[in-house]
C-alpha cells in the first residue's frame, strides 16, 4: 500500500503578511513566452525571453533579455540577441553562469528544431553556435564546479545530452539509458549529477524517478523510483534540492491531469538513494507546470508552485513539522502563465509572463517581482568599536544555538558553518550589514553530531570558532 504523511497545513490568503514588491513591467509584445532568470556572482539579475513580432510581411520570435545591477530596482532596455534580418521562431532559452562570471545560453529554433549556443564574456556576446541537425525540444542546462556544461534535450520520448569542458568544444550526442524525462538537476561535491523527472516508457505508467550520473565513470549508475506515496497512475518529480550534508529534497506532482494534482514532498540522502521519508502532502489542488524548492536562512523549506487560479501562485513554507501556505496574488485582471525564480541571500527574484487584453487585442507581458524573507537575525545599530565573533550559546547544543557578532563598520558580511572536512554545511549570513551588534540562530537538526566550525568574513577580517553538536 502506498502511504503518505498528512502534515498540518495552514492556508493564508492575507497578502500583506507575505509582501512582494509591486510588479515591474519589462516588455509588452504580441507574444512574450518562457521568461528565464539567472543571477551572476555579483547578484546582478538577467532575464531572457522569447519575443514575438507580427507585421504585414513576417511573423517571428527573437531571443531578448534585460538585466539589473541593483537587485531588480532598475532594468536596462531589452537587448535583442538574434541576428538582424532573421525571421525564425527562437524560444526555450536557458541560461547559466560559470565560475568566471560568464553567461551561457542555449535555445532552439521552432522552425527547424535546431539548437543554438551563445556565451557572454564581459558584456560581449559570441555569435550563435549551431549545435545539431536533429529536431529536438526542451533544452535544459547544468554546469559543474569545473565549468563543464551539460545540455539535455528530448528527441521523441528519449532523453539525450551533450557536454563541453571549459576549454573544449561540444561532445557528440549521448543517450540517457532510460526512458526518462529530467525536469531539474543538482550536483554533489564530486560533480555527480542527480536528476529528477518522470519515466517516459510508453508501455508503463509514468512514475516519479531520480537518476544519477557519475562523472568519474561518465556513466548513469542509478535509476530510483521515488513515487512511493503517490495514489495516481502518473507522477513526476518536478524539482530537487541538495544540501551540503548530502540531504536530498524533492517535490513530486501526483496526478494525471496537470491540474488539480497533489503536490508531495519527501527527502533522502545521497549516501543511500533507496531510503526516503514518507511523502508529505502539501497541496491537494496543485498544478504540474512550475515547482521550485529552496531552504532559506532560517532553515525553513520553501516550495513555490503554480496554482490553478490564473492570477496567483502558492508559497509553502515548512517550519519544523508545520507547512504554511501563502496565496500570492498578482492582479485580478490578468492571466499568469509561466514563472521562473532564483533564490539567493534570502531574496526571491521571480519573473513571469501574462496574457492581457488591450483595446480588444490580446498581448503578453513580462514582469518582475521580488521578496525578502524575514530572518531570525537580530540587529542593533548601537555604536561598536571593534569586530568580534562570540562563542555560540549554548555550546554544546542540540539542535539550535545562537551566534553573535559585532561589526565596527558597515560592510559585506558572510557567516558560514563548516564540518571537520572543511565543507560548507550552512551559510547563515551573506549580505551587507550595518555596524552594530547582530545575532543569528543556527538550526542543525539535519546535521549529524560532531564538531563544527563557524567563520565570520567581513572585509579583510576573518574569525573562526568551534562548536559541538550533540544529539
Amino acid at each position: 500500500m502506498r502511504n503518505f504523511v498528512l502534515v498540518l497545513l495552514i492556508f493564508t490568503s492575507i497578502h500583506s503578511q507575505y509582501e512582494w514588491s509591486e510588479p515591474l513591467l519589462l516588455s509588452t509584445a504580441d507574444h512574450n513566452i518562457q521568461p528565464n532568470i539567472v543571477l551572476d556572482q555579483n547578484e546582478n539579475i538577467y532575464i531572457f525571453w522569447s519575443e514575438r513580432t507580427i507585421n504585414d510581411s513576417s511573423d517571428y520570435c527573437h531571443i531578448v533579455y534585460s538585466y539589473s545591477v541593483d537587485k531588480g530596482n532598475n532594468w536596462t532596455p531589452k537587448i535583442d540577441l538574434t541576428p538582424e534580418n532573421t525571421y525564425y521562431w527562437f524560444h526555450n532559452v536557458q541560461a547559466i553562469v560559470d565560475s568566471d562570471n560568464n553567461i551561457h545560453i542555449c535555445y532552439n529554433c521552432m522552425d527547424t528544431g535546431r539548437f543554438y549556443y551563445q556565451k557572454c564574456i564581459e558584456g560581449v556576446w559570441s555569435d550563435p553556435e549551431f549545435l545539431n541537425t536533429y529536431i529536438m525540444a526542451m533544452p535544459r542546462m547544468v554546469i559543474d564546479s569545473t565549468d563543464r556544461i551539460y545540455l539535455f534535450y528530448m528527441l521523441g520520448d528519449t532523453e539525450y545530452y551533450i557536454f563541453k569542458n571549459k576549454e573544449s568544444g561540444w561532445t557528440e550526442f549521448y543517450e540517457v539509458p532510460y526512458k526518462y524525462y529530467i525536469s531539474e538537476f543538482v550536483l554533489d561535491e564530486s560533480n555527480n549529477i542527480y536528476g529528477v523527472g518522470g519515466d517516459n516508457d510508453p508501455y508503463t505508467d509514468e512514475k516519479a524517478c531520480l537518476l544519477k550520473y557519475e562523472k568519474n565513470s561518465e556513466s548513469w549508475t542509478d535509476f530510483i523510483d521515488v513515487s512511493e506515496g503517490c495514489i495516481n497512475s502518473k507522477s513526476t518529480a518536478d524539482n530537487i534540492l541538495l544540501e551540503g550534508d548530502g540531504t536530498i529534497h524533492i517535490v513530486i506532482d501526483d496526478g494525471i491531469s496537470r491540474d488539480y494534482d497533489r503536490t508531495l514532498y519527501k527527502k533522502g540522502n545521497i549516501s543511500n538513494l533507496n531510503i526516503w521519508t514518507q511523502a508529505e502532502l502539501i497541496n491537494v489542488n496543485g498544478s504540474a507546470w512550475w515547482k521550485y524548492i529552496f531552504i532559506d536562512q532560517n532553515g525553513s523549506i520553501n516550495i513555490l508552485e503554480d496554482n490553478d487560479i490564473d492570477n496567483e501562485f502558492l508559497h509553502h513554507v515548512k517550519n519544523q513539522s508545520v507547512w504554511q501556505t501563502y496565496n500570492c496574488q498578482i492582479d485580478d485582471s490578468i492571466t499568469m502563465n509561466d514563472f521562473y525564480l532564483e533564490y539567493r541571500n534570502n531574496h526571491i527574484y521571480l519573473t513571469y509572463n501574462t496574457t492581457e487584453e488591450i483595446l480588444g487585442n490580446f498581448y503578453t507581458k513580462i514582469y518582475f517581482i521580488k521578496k525578502e524573507i524575514e530572518t531570525g537575525i537580530e540587529n542593533s545599530d548601537e555604536i561598536v568599536m571593534n569586530y568580534e565573533l562570540a562563542q555560540n550559546y549554548p555550546n554544546p547544543f542540540n539542535p539550535v544555538t545562537t551566534i553573535k557578532f559585532d561589526l565596527a563598520e558597515t560592510g559585506n558580511v558572510k557567516l558560514s558553518v563548516f564540518n571537520i572536512n572543511g565543507q560548507v554545511v550552512k551559510e547563515l549570513v551573506n549580505g551587507r550589514y550595518n555596524a552594530g551588534y547582530h545575532s543569528v540562530n543556527f538550526d542543525a537538526s539535519r546535521l549529524n553530531s560532531g564538531l563544527y566550525f563557524y567563520r565570520l568574513d567581513s572585509g579583510n577580517r576573518t574569525y573562526v570558532k568551534k562548536m559541538l553538536l550533540t544529539k
